[in-house]
């Protein structure tokens, strides 16, 4: 049985946005060390691999904050004001 990972509006949206950006076309485009993957594949497609197979992910690779959208803030922001 193949694995899928299902995208959300928000991530979908996040995602689109970084990879335009050019600070984050390395994680995109480049290829990885070989002491980590032999097949040449970026770090987005690796990490994405790794998620499918339940692998770990090395040490290698740090954790990044995710951001909220806009909507979603505003949106605690304003069921936080009801409840006060």
């Amino acid at each position: 049985m193949a694995r899928v990972i299902k995208y959300t509006k928000a991530f979908k949206k996040q995602f689109k946005k970084r990879r335009q950006d050019p600070k984050w076309r390395s994680i995109f485009k480049s290829s990885l060390p070989q002491e980590f993957d032999d097949q040449k594949r970026s770090p987005w497609k690796y990490i994405i691999q790794c998620l499918i197979e339940d692998k770990t992910i090395p040490d290698y690779f740090y954790p990044h904050a995710l951001e909220g959208v806009t909507m979603e803030k505003q949106e605690t922001t304003r069921k936080k004001k009801g409840l006060i």
